[in-house]
């Protein structure tokens, strides 16, 4: 049965095949509620996008619930909609990129970047749409990016970060709503948010290799397959990409040392240093340790290509390097330790 998410302070549910302008919005849904039931088969999770327009998503514990606001679901479908529209993979159909960077070399906001247009689902606005090609380019960022944000918050239900202080916590909030806590409580909450990132990059590129090993691939995986996905290696990029867009989208450049310290989560150029120090303890078999340290190496420079061309601004390489003071090394021992006390499977999934 369906949870009344509206008590979570997330907005109502969001009928999801009622938003014309964004069909893109239920196809979300349905994707990442059939993801579920693979990744999780013995795990009835309630997942619901809702009408709360920030960019926040959240886990429900009792019973296991997963939230994505209405405003995050549209602005992940308006990143992907820029990257295709920029023509940033050239491979498919008839992308023909242009960079125009903005001409100031401040350092942009993706999310700011994407404030400034409507998604609409419509040639006018969106000329590839006929082009089955890019269509199917489209679909695959939109279903990426949202599963990544989704198999987070499975990460935070599948470890049980509802305990707290040996009481229960009904939720845990990601995005806009994120506070800040005593030095103590932000640990142990930065913590979680770490291990919830390597769980979703763990099983982001589980489902894209099942995926895409398959030899019985219909028409629209065997377009990916054989344009991006074709090996390991390349589902590896793939999904370092996604956790790249999404932290680039979700950065609040506002921090300063002081805020991050007593953050409920970890600034957003953190949570990707970790996630490459996950990639790098990969055991994957198919891979060989070497092409893995190449890829992670890597992944700054393309991520930072494909951001930089899809919203016409110029590259910030430097984006990790705002992490690094002794301060945040400091910090990042003291969550290395207590990761280990929210990284026991808590339930079967």
């Amino acid at each position: 049965m369906s949870v009344d998410v509206a008590k979570w302070g997330l907005g109502a549910r969001l009928d999801t095949k009622s938003v014309p302008s964004n069909p893109w919005m239920h196809f979300s849904l349905i994707d990442s509620q059939k993801m579920l039931k693979q990744v999780a088969p013995n795990l009835a999770v309630d997942l619901a996008i809702t009408e709360d327009n920030r960019l926040q998503a959240a886990a429900g514990y009792d019973p296991p619930t997963i939230l994505v606001a209405g405003g995050l679901a549209t602005r992940l479908c308006k990143l992907a909609a820029q990257l295709v529209t920029a023509g940033v993979f050239v491979a498919f159909g008839s992308a023909k990129p242009e960079w125009r960077p903005e001409k100031e070399l401040g350092l942009s906001m993706v999310e700011k970047h994407l404030a400034a247009n409507d998604f609409i689902w419509n040639s006018a606005y969106l000329p590839w749409i006929n082009d089955a090609e890019r269509q199917q380019l489209f679909a695959f960022l939109v279903s990426s990016l949202t599963r990544f944000i989704v198999l987070h918050e499975l990460g935070h239900i599948h470890f049980g970060h509802s305990r707290a202080n040996e009481k229960q916590i009904p939720m845990s909030i990601d995005g806009d709503a994120a506070d800040e806590d005593e030095r103590r409580e932000a640990i142990k909450s930065q913590a979680k948010e770490i291990v919830a990132d390597s769980y979703a990059f763990n099983a982001h590129l589980w489902l894209l290799n099942a995926e895409y090993e398959r030899a019985d691939l219909d028409p629209m995986r065997r377009l990916l397959h054989d344009k991006m996905l074709t090996s390991p290696r390349m589902r590896l990029r793939a999904t370092l990409l996604s956790a790249f867009l999404v932290f680039q989208l979700l950065d609040r450049h506002y921090w300063t040392i002081q805020s991050a310290m007593l953050a409920t989560h970890p600034p957003a150029p953190f949570r990707m240093k970790s996630l490459y120090a996950t990639a790098l303890n990969l055991k994957l078999s198919q891979l060989p340790e070497k092409e893995v340290i190449e890829e992670v190496s890597f992944a700054q420079t393309f991520g930072n290509a494909v951001l930089s061309v899809g919203c016409n601004f110029f590259p910030y390489f430097d984006w990790l390097k705002t992490i690094e003071h002794e301060a945040f090394d400091s910090q990042f021992n003291e969550i290395f330790v207590e990761m280990q006390n929210w990284n026991v499977i808590a339930q079967s999934t």
